[in-house]
This record gives C-alpha cells, structure tokens and sequence, in this order.
C-alpha cells in the first residue's frame, strides 16, 4: 500500500510504502502464509511501514524484499488484480491466482493452489488498519473458481476472469460474475479457442491457453452492466511483426442488466451468442 496525503503528493512520490501484516489467529499453526486465513476465519492485520530508499538511493527489488520480510509480511502466491468495493468506500477486492507448487513451510499444505478472491476492510480512519480481512472464494475448497486472475466491480457484483494457464482437460478460461449479497458464482462467459493449425474450435470442456483479461467497468460510458474486455491468443500468427506469434481482439461485453445494443447503420444486429455462454473465437 502506497499513502499520501494528496493526489498530487501521490503522483508524485511524496507518500509512505506498506506491506500487510496479517495478525496470527489463536489456535492455529504459526504461518506466514495468506493460508492463515480461510473461508468462515477472515483475520485482522496492519498496513505496516517499509523504506524503499536506502539514503536516498531506491532499493534494488532483492533489497526490498528482504526488508518486507524483515517487517513481517503476510506472503501470497501470485498476487494478481484489485479492484474497489463500489458500495463501500474503506474496502477493496483482490485476487491471488493460486500455483501448484507453492507450500506453507509450516503445515506442508498448498497455500492456494487453484486461486483464492479476498476483500480487505480498512478502518475508515486509520487506512493501515485492517479491520477484517476474508477470503470470499477459494478454488480449493470447492467454490467454482480456477485461477483468478482480473477483476472489476459494479455495485453488486465482482467481474473476475480467469487464467487456466494453458492446462488442457479443464474448461476454457472463463468471465465469472460473484454476487456479493447473495455470495454465490455465476459463469457469464468463456474463451472459446480455435486451434489455429485445424482452424477448429478446442472441443467443448477443454481448456487452451486463449484467454481474456483486464476486465474494466464501462458503464459511464456505454451504459449499465457493460464491461470492456481483451483477448489473448497467444499461438496465432498475425503476419503483423514478422513471425511473431500472438493475437486479440478488444471486446464490449454486455451483462444481463445492459440494454440491448442498438441495430448496427448498415441494418444489421448483434448477435448474440448461441450454444455457449460466450466466445472470442
């Protein structure tokens, strides 16, 4: 967390750097670990103080992270996204898109291995002060999540997108929609892959490594519940820049409560997708 007394301060540079520091809960194993907190066992903690200079010299990122684990960070996996709680000014939303090899030293358990989405309350007065910090979904305990990896808000709902990472046999990299009053998870849409050897969609409930991401509220602009989205697919070959590898679309996505879009000058409309909640194929 980086704070300073004004925007201009911000940009700046003239504020103070933070790291969180998650209060240990009674009755569970010493960790250092995110992994301390879990689903129905949300912790308190602390924005605390770090000096990225050494004198007036910045800290090489090697030296930085020595010194946040000097002050007794809380440590992640990959950390990914955050976004703001659009209800609730003192509270934002983040996501750690979780790996397959990352231990807790301390219990030997995977501290996330499928992702995990968190908010963090902040007392309203003092924002290096965590009132409540909750894990709202985590893959491995068997809420429909794999990978987070962006996410937006409106007023109601978290937008996250997902990143499979490329591991065939799952499902396609997905747009969920996670309603915060009803805490329940909702697939909007999928990346639809096509294989750019065969020119054939990946069968369906197989995973590639076509994704979408940097999910961004649109709303005040081309009205409610609409969602600016980018494609990424990184195994097709444009001609663009020589033979480098890798393409993507820009794509407005309308969500259940978004008007309708009007029919195009040409006398066309557009068309909604059939089968499958979704595509970027």
């Amino acid at each position: 967390m980086y704070v300073a007394e004004s925007d201009a301060a911000f940009l700046s540079g003239r504020g103070n750097l933070y790291v969180f520091r998650g209060d240990q809960p009674p009755g569970m194993p010493r960790t250092r670990y995110s992994s301390m907190a879990t689903k129905g066992r949300p912790i308190t903690g602390r924005f605390v103080p770090v000096a990225p200079r050494d004198g007036g010299a910045w800290l090489v990122p090697s030296a930085l992270e020595t010194r946040t684990q000097a002050a007794g960070s809380t440590n992640f996996v990959r950390l990914k996204d955050a976004t703001v709680d659009r209800g609730s000014s003192n509270t934002f939303f983040f996501v750690d898109t979780g790996d397959n090899e990352f231990r807790d030293n301390t219990t030997g358990r995977l501290v996330t291995g499928k992702g995990r989405l968190y908010s963090v309350r902040l007392d309203p007065f003092d924002p290096t002060r965590v009132e409540e910090f909750r894990v709202l979904l985590d893959g491995d305990e068997g809420d429909d999540l794999y990978r987070p990896d962006h996410v937006d808000t409106d007023d109601r709902y978290v937008w996250i997108q997902e990143d499979p990472g490329g591991f065939r046999g799952l499902h396609p990299a997905r747009i969920l929609r996670y309603d915060t009053q009803g805490r329940r998870v909702d697939p909007m849409a999928e990346c639809i892959e096509r294989d750019p050897r065969k020119g054939q969609e990946l069968p369906e409930g197989v995973g590639g490594v076509w994704e979408t991401t940097g999910i961004v509220n649109t709303s005040e602009i081309f009205g409610q519940d609409t969602w600016l989205i980018a494609v990424q697919a990184p195994n097709v070959e444009t001609g663009i820049f020589r033979d480098e590898l890798g393409s993507g679309q820009l794509l407005l996505l309308r969500g259940p409560k978004a008007k309708k879009a009007a029919p195009s000058r040409s006398g066309g409309t557009t068309k909604e997708s059939g089968a499958r909640p979704g595509g970027c194929g």
